[in-house]
Protein backbone atom coordinates (compact mmCIF):
# COMPACT_ATOMS: atom_id res chain seq x y z
CA UNK A 1 0.00 0.00 0.00
CA UNK A 2 1.32 3.43 -0.95
CA UNK A 3 -0.14 6.48 0.77
CA UNK A 4 0.12 10.02 -0.55
CA UNK A 5 -0.15 13.19 1.51
CA UNK A 6 0.26 16.78 0.38
CA UNK A 7 -0.06 19.33 3.17
CA UNK A 8 0.18 18.69 6.91
CA UNK A 9 -1.56 21.82 8.07
CA UNK A 10 -4.77 23.24 9.47
CA UNK A 11 -6.10 25.26 6.54
CA UNK A 12 -8.98 27.76 6.47
CA UNK A 13 -9.96 26.53 3.01
CA UNK A 14 -9.13 23.19 1.41
CA UNK A 15 -11.31 22.73 -1.70
CA UNK A 16 -9.14 19.91 -3.08
CA UNK A 17 -8.83 17.94 0.14
CA UNK A 18 -5.03 18.23 0.22
CA UNK A 19 -4.56 18.97 3.93
CA UNK A 20 -4.35 16.74 7.00
CA UNK A 21 -3.97 18.52 10.33
CA UNK A 22 -0.77 18.02 12.37
CA UNK A 23 -2.77 16.35 15.14
CA UNK A 24 -4.32 13.81 12.79
CA UNK A 25 -1.02 13.19 11.05
CA UNK A 26 0.77 12.50 14.32
CA UNK A 27 -1.90 9.91 15.15
CA UNK A 28 -1.51 8.44 11.64
CA UNK A 29 2.27 8.14 12.14
CA UNK A 30 1.87 6.38 15.49
CA UNK A 31 -0.63 3.94 14.02
CA UNK A 32 1.51 3.20 10.96
CA UNK A 33 4.59 2.57 13.12
CA UNK A 34 2.62 0.19 15.32
CA UNK A 35 0.67 -1.74 12.71
CA UNK A 36 2.75 -1.92 9.53
CA UNK A 37 6.20 -2.34 8.05
CA UNK A 38 6.74 1.21 6.72
CA UNK A 39 9.30 1.27 3.93
CA UNK A 40 10.76 3.93 1.59
CA UNK A 41 9.63 4.08 -2.02
CA UNK A 42 12.96 2.69 -3.19
CA UNK A 43 12.26 -0.57 -1.33
CA UNK A 44 8.81 -1.18 -2.78
CA UNK A 45 9.90 -4.30 -4.67
CA UNK A 46 11.55 -5.87 -1.64
CA UNK A 47 9.84 -8.71 0.22
CA UNK A 48 8.53 -8.23 3.76
CA UNK A 49 7.06 -10.48 6.43
CA UNK A 50 4.49 -7.85 7.47
CA UNK A 51 1.98 -5.79 5.55
CA UNK A 52 3.94 -2.96 3.96
CA UNK A 53 3.10 0.73 3.65
CA UNK A 54 5.00 3.44 1.77
CA UNK A 55 4.44 7.03 2.94
CA UNK A 56 4.80 9.65 0.21
CA UNK A 57 4.23 13.40 -0.11
CA UNK A 58 3.64 15.40 -3.29
CA UNK A 59 4.51 19.00 -4.19
CA UNK A 60 7.01 19.85 -1.43
CA UNK A 61 5.01 22.23 0.74
CA UNK A 62 7.02 23.86 3.53
CA UNK A 63 5.02 22.03 6.22
CA UNK A 64 6.56 18.78 4.96
CA UNK A 65 9.81 20.01 6.52
CA UNK A 66 8.46 21.93 9.48
CA UNK A 67 5.69 19.56 10.61
CA UNK A 68 5.61 16.19 8.85
CA UNK A 69 9.31 15.32 8.95
CA UNK A 70 9.77 15.77 12.73
CA UNK A 71 6.63 13.71 13.44
CA UNK A 72 7.81 10.94 11.12
CA UNK A 73 11.31 10.98 12.58
CA UNK A 74 9.90 10.71 16.11
CA UNK A 75 8.33 7.38 15.09
CA UNK A 76 11.38 6.24 13.11
CA UNK A 77 9.37 6.18 9.88
CA UNK A 78 10.85 6.61 6.40
CA UNK A 79 9.06 8.65 3.75
CA UNK A 80 9.55 9.80 0.17
CA UNK A 81 8.92 13.43 -0.79
CA UNK A 82 8.18 14.18 -4.45
CA UNK A 83 9.12 17.79 -5.12
CA UNK A 84 8.78 20.22 -8.00
CA UNK A 85 12.26 21.43 -8.74
CA UNK A 86 13.99 23.44 -10.12
CA UNK A 87 11.17 25.97 -9.79
CA UNK A 88 10.89 28.73 -12.40
CA UNK A 89 9.52 31.27 -9.92
CA UNK A 90 8.32 31.67 -6.35
CA UNK A 91 4.64 31.62 -7.38
CA UNK A 92 2.31 29.37 -5.45
CA UNK A 93 0.87 26.29 -7.10
CA UNK A 94 -1.86 27.48 -9.44
CA UNK A 95 -4.64 25.71 -7.51
CA UNK A 96 -3.61 27.63 -4.39
CA UNK A 97 -3.64 30.88 -6.38
CA UNK A 98 -7.17 30.12 -7.56
CA UNK A 99 -8.29 29.37 -4.02
CA UNK A 100 -6.91 32.70 -2.75
CA UNK A 101 -8.33 34.69 -5.67
CA UNK A 102 -11.86 33.40 -5.10
CA UNK A 103 -11.82 33.40 -1.30
CA UNK A 104 -13.57 36.78 -0.86
CA UNK A 105 -16.30 38.84 -2.57
CA UNK A 106 -15.13 40.01 -5.99
CA UNK A 107 -15.80 42.70 -8.59
CA UNK A 108 -17.93 40.69 -11.02
CA UNK A 109 -20.76 38.15 -11.08
CA UNK A 110 -19.37 35.85 -13.76
CA UNK A 111 -15.93 35.06 -15.08
CA UNK A 112 -15.58 34.73 -18.86
CA UNK A 113 -12.86 32.13 -19.41
CA UNK A 114 -11.46 30.67 -22.64
CA UNK A 115 -10.76 26.94 -22.15
CA UNK A 116 -10.98 25.76 -25.75
CA UNK A 117 -14.44 27.27 -25.69
CA UNK A 118 -15.76 30.31 -23.86
CA UNK A 119 -17.38 29.49 -20.52
CA UNK A 120 -19.10 31.67 -17.94
CA UNK A 121 -18.21 30.83 -14.34
CA UNK A 122 -20.57 31.95 -11.58
CA UNK A 123 -18.77 33.82 -8.74
CA UNK A 124 -21.74 35.69 -7.26
CA UNK A 125 -21.58 34.23 -3.76
CA UNK A 126 -19.36 32.15 -1.49
CA UNK A 127 -20.87 28.81 -2.51
CA UNK A 128 -20.54 29.65 -6.19
CA UNK A 129 -16.93 30.77 -5.75
CA UNK A 130 -16.01 27.55 -3.95
CA UNK A 131 -17.50 25.55 -6.82
CA UNK A 132 -15.77 27.82 -9.33
CA UNK A 133 -12.38 26.83 -7.93
CA UNK A 134 -13.18 23.15 -8.52
CA UNK A 135 -14.67 23.75 -11.98
CA UNK A 136 -11.75 25.86 -13.18
CA UNK A 137 -9.21 23.38 -11.84
CA UNK A 138 -10.81 20.61 -13.87
CA UNK A 139 -9.99 22.59 -17.01
CA UNK A 140 -6.54 23.82 -15.95
CA UNK A 141 -5.00 20.54 -14.84
CA UNK A 142 -4.47 19.32 -18.41
CA UNK A 143 -3.24 22.67 -19.77
CA UNK A 144 0.29 23.90 -20.36
CA UNK A 145 1.83 26.21 -17.81
CA UNK A 146 1.67 29.12 -20.28
CA UNK A 147 -2.07 28.55 -20.77
CA UNK A 148 -2.63 28.26 -17.02
CA UNK A 149 -0.76 31.50 -16.39
CA UNK A 150 -2.76 33.30 -19.09
CA UNK A 151 -6.04 32.15 -17.53
CA UNK A 152 -4.88 33.16 -14.06
CA UNK A 153 -4.02 36.63 -15.36
CA UNK A 154 -7.51 36.89 -16.87
CA UNK A 155 -9.08 35.72 -13.61
CA UNK A 156 -7.19 38.31 -11.58
CA UNK A 157 -8.10 41.08 -14.02
CA UNK A 158 -11.82 40.22 -14.06
CA UNK A 159 -12.05 39.73 -10.29
CA UNK A 160 -10.22 42.98 -9.58
CA UNK A 161 -7.75 41.28 -7.21
CA UNK A 162 -3.98 40.90 -7.05
CA UNK A 163 -2.03 37.64 -6.76
CA UNK A 164 -1.70 36.65 -3.12
CA UNK A 165 1.00 34.53 -1.54
CA UNK A 166 0.86 33.06 1.94
CA UNK A 167 3.35 31.24 4.12
CA UNK A 168 1.03 28.24 4.32
CA UNK A 169 1.35 27.41 0.62
CA UNK A 170 5.04 28.09 0.14
CA UNK A 171 7.06 25.27 -1.39
CA UNK A 172 10.49 24.18 -0.22
CA UNK A 173 13.66 25.82 -1.48
CA UNK A 174 16.81 23.85 -2.29
CA UNK A 175 18.53 24.39 1.06
CA UNK A 176 15.35 23.26 2.81
CA UNK A 177 15.25 20.08 0.73
CA UNK A 178 18.77 19.30 1.95
CA UNK A 179 17.65 19.98 5.53
CA UNK A 180 14.59 17.75 5.03
CA UNK A 181 16.66 14.79 3.89
CA UNK A 182 18.93 15.13 6.91
CA UNK A 183 16.06 14.96 9.40
CA UNK A 184 15.35 11.25 8.98
CA UNK A 185 15.18 8.25 6.66
CA UNK A 186 13.79 10.41 3.90
CA UNK A 187 14.10 10.16 0.13
CA UNK A 188 13.57 13.05 -2.26
CA UNK A 189 11.96 12.12 -5.57
CA UNK A 190 11.12 13.94 -8.79
CA UNK A 191 7.77 15.56 -9.62
CA UNK A 192 8.96 17.79 -12.54
CA UNK A 193 9.80 21.51 -12.24
CA UNK A 194 6.41 22.87 -13.35
CA UNK A 195 3.87 20.27 -12.21
CA UNK A 196 2.33 20.46 -15.68
CA UNK A 197 0.40 17.37 -16.72
CA UNK A 198 2.66 15.48 -19.11
CA UNK A 199 -0.17 15.27 -21.65
CA UNK A 200 -0.06 19.09 -21.86
CA UNK A 201 3.52 18.89 -23.20
CA UNK A 202 4.94 17.58 -26.44
CA UNK A 203 7.41 14.71 -26.16
CA UNK A 204 10.45 16.99 -26.21
CA UNK A 205 9.04 19.24 -23.50
CA UNK A 206 8.05 16.25 -21.36
CA UNK A 207 11.53 14.76 -21.68
CA UNK A 208 13.05 18.11 -20.70
CA UNK A 209 10.84 18.36 -17.60
CA UNK A 210 11.76 14.84 -16.52
CA UNK A 211 15.49 15.32 -17.17
CA UNK A 212 15.65 18.76 -15.51
CA UNK A 213 14.12 17.48 -12.29
CA UNK A 214 16.39 14.43 -12.15
CA UNK A 215 19.60 16.31 -12.93
CA UNK A 216 18.81 19.08 -10.44
CA UNK A 217 18.25 16.66 -7.56
CA UNK A 218 21.34 14.69 -8.56
CA UNK A 219 23.43 17.85 -8.39
CA UNK A 220 21.81 18.94 -5.13
CA UNK A 221 22.29 15.66 -3.25
CA UNK A 222 25.13 13.98 -5.09
CA UNK A 223 23.02 10.87 -5.64
CA UNK A 224 20.64 9.99 -8.46
CA UNK A 225 16.94 9.96 -7.46
CA UNK A 226 15.27 6.60 -8.03
CA UNK A 227 11.61 7.57 -7.85
CA UNK A 228 9.27 9.76 -9.87
CA UNK A 229 5.66 10.82 -9.28
CA UNK A 230 3.51 11.87 -12.23
CA UNK A 231 1.97 15.35 -11.85
CA UNK A 232 -1.74 14.79 -11.13
CA UNK A 233 -1.04 11.09 -11.68
CA UNK A 234 -4.09 9.89 -13.61
CA UNK A 235 -3.21 7.31 -16.28
CA UNK A 236 -4.93 8.04 -19.58
CA UNK A 237 -5.91 11.54 -18.47
CA UNK A 238 -2.84 13.48 -17.28
CA UNK A 239 -0.18 11.05 -18.50
CA UNK A 240 0.03 8.04 -20.80
CA UNK A 241 1.77 4.69 -21.01
CA UNK A 242 4.20 6.40 -23.37
CA UNK A 243 5.23 8.74 -20.57
CA UNK A 244 5.80 5.74 -18.31
CA UNK A 245 8.23 4.45 -20.94
CA UNK A 246 9.95 7.85 -20.89
CA UNK A 247 10.38 7.62 -17.13
CA UNK A 248 11.90 4.16 -17.45
CA UNK A 249 14.17 5.35 -20.25
CA UNK A 250 15.31 8.29 -18.11
CA UNK A 251 16.73 5.83 -15.59
CA UNK A 252 14.19 5.87 -12.77
CA UNK A 253 13.55 2.63 -10.89
CA UNK A 254 9.87 3.29 -10.21
CA UNK A 255 7.13 5.86 -10.84
CA UNK A 256 3.98 6.60 -8.86
CA UNK A 257 0.47 7.47 -10.00
CA UNK A 258 -2.61 8.56 -8.08
CA UNK A 259 -4.63 5.55 -9.21
CA UNK A 260 -6.65 4.82 -6.07
CA UNK A 261 -5.91 1.19 -5.18
CA UNK A 262 -3.50 -1.09 -3.37
CA UNK A 263 -0.31 -2.31 -5.01
CA UNK A 264 -0.90 -5.75 -6.52
CA UNK A 265 1.48 -8.62 -5.83
CA UNK A 266 2.70 -8.39 -9.43
CA UNK A 267 2.81 -4.75 -10.44
CA UNK A 268 4.33 -2.46 -13.05
CA UNK A 269 7.01 -0.45 -11.19
CA UNK A 270 6.32 2.52 -13.50
CA UNK A 271 2.59 2.56 -12.75
CA UNK A 272 2.53 2.20 -8.96
CA UNK A 273 -0.87 3.18 -7.54
CA UNK A 274 -1.28 5.37 -4.46
CA UNK A 275 -4.18 6.15 -2.14
CA UNK A 276 -4.62 9.80 -1.16
CA UNK A 277 -5.02 10.10 2.61
CA UNK A 278 -8.11 12.06 3.70
CA UNK A 279 -8.32 13.99 7.00
CA UNK A 280 -9.66 11.03 9.00
CA UNK A 281 -8.85 9.66 12.43
CA UNK A 282 -6.14 6.99 12.69
CA UNK A 283 -8.57 4.13 13.27
CA UNK A 284 -10.44 5.01 10.07
CA UNK A 285 -7.18 5.19 8.13
CA UNK A 286 -6.18 1.79 9.50
CA UNK A 287 -9.50 0.35 8.37
CA UNK A 288 -9.14 1.96 4.94
CA UNK A 289 -5.68 0.42 4.51
CA UNK A 290 -6.60 -3.07 5.70
CA UNK A 291 -9.75 -3.16 3.59
CA UNK A 292 -7.82 -2.10 0.49
CA UNK A 293 -5.19 -4.76 1.25
CA UNK A 294 -7.83 -7.41 1.91
CA UNK A 295 -6.51 -8.24 5.39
Amino acid sequence: MVLVYHMIAATPSDPFGLAVSPELFEAHARMLAREFDVIPASAIRNASARARVVVTFDDGYVDNLEVAAPLLAAQGLPATFFVNTPRRSDREMWWNELTHALAAPVACDFLEIEVGRRVAVDVRNETAREQAVINLAAHLETMSIASVEAILSSVYRQLGVEPHRCALHRVLKDHELVELQRLGAFEIGCHTPSHAALVALDDEEAAEEIAASRSHLTELFGTVPESFAYPFGSLGYTFTAGHAQMIQGAGFSQAFTTEHQDVARWFDPYLVPRITVPPVVADDLHLKITQAMGI
